[in-house]
């Protein structure tokens, strides 16, 4: 879901709102059938800049994860995989490939995943860049 732009995830618009996060999605899934809007999935790669801010880590990393997260997605059939989780361990990836050291729990944290989805995620990604 976008705000000014940004992806939010439904979460942190309920919570904002102080409403129901299943409520808003019933009602936002009622809205987009009616007026025929599709409701592809977010990509990985616009949910760089919110992750990548949230950690502080700089802009020239960017370029490295968004090609270790177009590999992913050529190599692999996303489907019902969380786009915050394949965004997440590709920067982890990234992460553990420079100097800008970061644990998992603060990338999962900044992506908005459990550590689990997090670990699975990089491993995928590890997988295929031997």
């Amino acid at each position: 879901y976008k705000v000014r732009g940004n992806h939010r995830s439904l979460g942190e618009i309920a919570q904002k709102c102080g409403l129901n996060e299943k409520r808003i999605r019933i009602h936002y899934k009622f809205i987009a059938d009616h007026l025929k809007i599709d409701l592809t999935p977010v990509s990985p790669i616009k949910l760089l800049p919110q992750i990548m801010s949230d950690l502080n880590l700089p802009p020239e990393m960017e370029p490295h994860i968004r090609r270790l997260i177009k590999n992913y997605l050529i190599n692999n059939l996303p489907t019902g995989k969380d786009p915050r989780g394949i965004a997440g361990g590709a920067v982890y990836f990234s992460c553990l490939d420079t100097e800008y050291r970061k644990t998992q729990e603060e990338v999962a944290k900044a992506s908005k995943v459990s550590d689990a989805t997090l670990r699975n995620r990089y491993h995928e990604i590890l997988n295929l860049n031997r």
